[in-house]
Order: C-alpha cells, then structure tokens, then sequence
C-alpha cells in the first residue's frame, strides 16, 4: 500500500482508514496524492475528505503502561 507509518497513532489511525471505507480506498487515495505529497496518514485522510476521531490521538491504557515499563528499564539499566 506504501503508506508512512511512523508511530502507534498512525497504526490505529490508518486501521481506522481501513475500517471506514476500506482498504481499496485507502490505496486509491495513495495514488490520488498530489505532487510530492508522501503518503503519510493524516495526507492520506485529507485526500479521502475525512477526520479522524479524536479519540485515536490517545494512547490506549496499557499500551501507554507498557511504554513507560519500557523506558523505566532502559533508565534503570543506565543508573
């Protein structure tokens, strides 16, 4: 599909894309880009005319849990 993806909010957001209108949409609107537009989510949304709920900007709980388990790890390897 060549869509950027460049963080967990672009993974539910682009999913999201998919859910909604399907993932022949998504790839038509990749090649609708224009110019030197990369196909970056948000590009990807604008092109098919829709916004994406807010509520995809939040981490999820435990996903967000898991992530600070992670840098605590990392701080704790380097004290």
């Amino acid at each position: 599909m060549g869509v950027v993806v460049e963080s967990r909010r672009d993974e539910r957001t682009l999913a999201w894309l998919i859910d909604q209108l399907g993932e022949g949409a998504v790839t038509a609107a990749c090649l609708r880009l224009a110019g030197q537009r990369r196909a970056y989510v948000s590009n990807i949304a604008k092109v098919l005319g829709v916004v994406p709920p807010q509520v995809l900007a939040v981490t999820p709980a435990p996903e967000a849990r898991d992530h600070i388990r992670r840098i605590l790890a990392l701080l704790g390897d380097k004290t």
